[in-house]
């Protein structure tokens, strides 16, 4: 199945509790993604070390809580 990006959002952490990054201590942030097909994916990144999950969530609260699992 092919997917066309719709539109990418960033979700800042002040707003959605994500601690910060578990390798760099950086502020972390949520990629927002909306398919044409109306599938979202939300993936948590690093704003210093770019480091990113390579897994997409379909929702913002479970980015957020495996994200959480791993920072320091």
């Amino acid at each position: 199945m092919e997917y066309t990006f719709e539109s990418c959002g960033i979700i800042h952490s002040q707003n959605n509790k994500l601690k910060k990054c578990p390798f760099c201590g950086g502020e972390a942030w949520l990629e927002h993604i909306s398919f044409q097909d109306g599938d979202v994916w939300y993936t948590p990144q690093c704003s210093e070390c770019d480091c990113r999950w390579s897994i997409n969530y379909e929702t913002k609260e479970n980015a957020i809580k495996n994200w959480n699992k791993r920072s320091k």
